[in-house]
């Protein structure tokens, strides 16, 4: 079976996903196939990538406008890949990264999902963010929940590789969920057939690229969130798992309401209050009465500390 397939959802990003498909076009390991889903774009970004669609292994679909779900599961149903790895349209991958996920796989085999670390590009900066492991680590994450809730950024949408088997016995990303359905299934992944890692950074991620998801106001509760609240209140865990998942809800919220702070939605904080884990912390809800008056500057000030300059 061909061993990679990578899947670009595509949406407005006419000045990025040329560079972005190059980056996977300059890979030491080269995958069998890049298939991009165009979501309906209503921009040049189908112009841009015109050229592309005479160059080998890369297949261009277009769609009408469904959401990015939408988006990376029709490319996984075009795929033939045993693993299938995610790129953002506006992110780049280095030149290993195919190798280290190839090593990984081969080293660590089983897992459903890996991932690898990435730095984050903002004003011209890099930045490091805290992944939730050691830099020097290599192998299984032993106890994803609390690896997650450490730092929020142990796998993301361009460093992820799935398991095909994996993703459908998941049931792939949800339709018509607009922010978290990521986190959700490397979660659900993650805690039904394992996660491996590997701390050497392999991907850029562009934060300062246009119509960037994150950088929307978007005051949807993040749907893994809703997740984590239902399995939290009705599965029975193990009581160190339980404690780690309730630590990473905890984050998830604190972040999410500061985030809706800092785009001046303030009113969606009171969407949180729809979890139970909400309804049942009197130090959650003071916490987020506490975001509501917090001055945005402050916030702002400590989004910036939150990652580390990035040093090779």
């Amino acid at each position: 079976m061909t061993f990679f397939s990578v899947v670009i959802p595509l949406y407005n990003k006419e000045r990025h996903i040329v560079r972005t498909i190059n980056s996977v076009l300059s890979q030491s390991f080269m995958p069998f196939e890049i298939i991009i889903v165009d979501d309906g774009s209503t921009d040049s970004s189908l112009n841009a990538i015109s050229e592309m669609k005479s160059v080998d292994r890369v297949k261009i679909i277009s769609q009408i406008n469904l959401g990015v779900s939408a988006a990376r599961n029709r490319g996984v149903d075009e795929s033939v890949g045993e693993y299938v790895v995610f790129l953002d349209a506006d992110d780049e991958w280095l030149p290993w990264h195919l190798d280290e996920l190839h090593a990984i796989i081969k080293d660590f085999p089983g897992c459903g999902i890996y991932s690898v670390a990435h730095f984050i590009m903002q004003d011209g900066i890099k930045y490091h963010p805290n992944t939730g492991v050691d830099k020097e680590f290599r192998g299984f994450v032993s106890d994803v929940f609390d690896a997650f809730g450490k730092g929020l950024a142990l796998v993301n949408s361009s460093t992820a590789c799935l398991s095909r088997d994996a993703f459908y016995r998941a049931g792939g990303f949800p339709v018509g969920i607009t922010r978290g359905e990521d986190v959700y299934l490397w979660l659900k992944i993650a805690a039904n057939d394992g996660l491996a890692h590997s701390a050497r950074v392999c991907v850029q991620y562009n934060k300062d690229a246009e119509n960037r998801s994150d950088n929307k106001a978007n005051i949807e509760v993040p749907f893994y969130l809703k997740y984590l609240d239902v399995i939290q209140s009705n599965v029975k865990c193990k009581e160190n798992e339980s404690k780690a998942m309730l630590i990473l809800l905890y984050k998830g919220i604190i972040y999410t309401a500061a985030g809706f702070r800092v785009s001046g939605s303030v009113e969606a904080i009171n969407a949180l209050s729809t979890l139970k884990v909400v309804n049942q912390s009197f130090f959650l809800q003071f916490l987020l009465l506490i975001l509501k008056v917090t001055p945005r500057w402050m916030l702002l000030l400590l989004r910036k500390r939150r990652h580390s300059k990035f040093v090779k």
